[in-house]
């Protein structure tokens, strides 16, 4: 997942703004699905360096992805296993 498409889920994660991020996800394995989530989330957290409350609703928009993405997998993620 590009930078940018995380940049797009961060701002408010409406349908049409996550369909790259669907996209990209449809051509992940399934069991590598949250894994690629997950990284993007830790380079996107690198990038911009969010903290506290950002961090906290991008983890909680990146484990929603799937489901929005309709795809099987489901995805939880902890502010801590991202650093």
């Amino acid at each position: 997942m590009r930078s940018w498409q995380m940049g797009l889920l961060m701002r408010g994660g409406q349908k049409d703004d996550t369909q790259g991020c669907c996209e990209e996800l449809q051509n992940v394995k399934d069991d590598c699905t949250c894994e690629a989530i997950q990284w993007t989330v830790q380079q996107q957290q690198q990038q911009s360096r969010l903290q506290g409350e950002e961090m906290e609703r991008l983890m909680k928009k990146a484990e929603k992805l799937p489901s929005i993405c309709d795809l099987s997998q489901t995805c939880q993620f902890s502010e801590s296993s991202s650093n």
